[in-house]
């Protein structure tokens, strides 16, 4: 009774390792496609002085900038990934009062939508990973 006792909690045990790294890659994941928004976001808006550009902020701290190809640089990328959790949902703002009026084209100042297609690329690049995406 002894032994199967502990080939069970052995069992257990790795049910529960599998079920952290389930968690982390998830997160990780999750934290990817954040990333992927944010420099997506980061490219399309329109610079004129750059401080609507460099607005873009992930989880409340993590600012948009981007290196010279256009990818999000690595410790930016880090902090996203270390401080996103699963489940928990990761917000993506800009705090620049005039973001709307831009976006929405009321300016004039072009791309109009830049928003809405920084969001629809996204949704291409993922759209045969299998990944679930809710943008709100």
């Amino acid at each position: 009774m002894g032994a199967l006792k502990t080939n069970f909690n052995r069992v257990l045990k790795a049910l529960e390792d599998q079920k952290k790294e389930v968690e982390r890659k998830a997160a990780e994941l999750q934290a990817e496609v954040a990333t992927r928004l944010l420099e997506l976001l980061i490219f399309r808006t329109p610079v004129k002085t750059g401080e609507l550009a460099g607005g873009w902020t992930a989880l409340g701290g993590v600012t948009g900038r981007l290196n010279k190809d256009r990818s999000m640089p690595v410790g930016e990328r880090s902090a996203i990934i270390s401080q996103s959790k699963r489940g928990v949902g990761i917000n993506i703002d800009n705090a620049v009062e005039y973001v709307k009026v831009l976006n929405y084209g009321l300016n004039g100042f072009e791309p109009r939508h830049f928003v809405e297609l920084a969001i629809a690329q996204l949704l291409r690049e993922y759209a045969n990973s299998g990944i679930v995406i809710n943008i709100n």
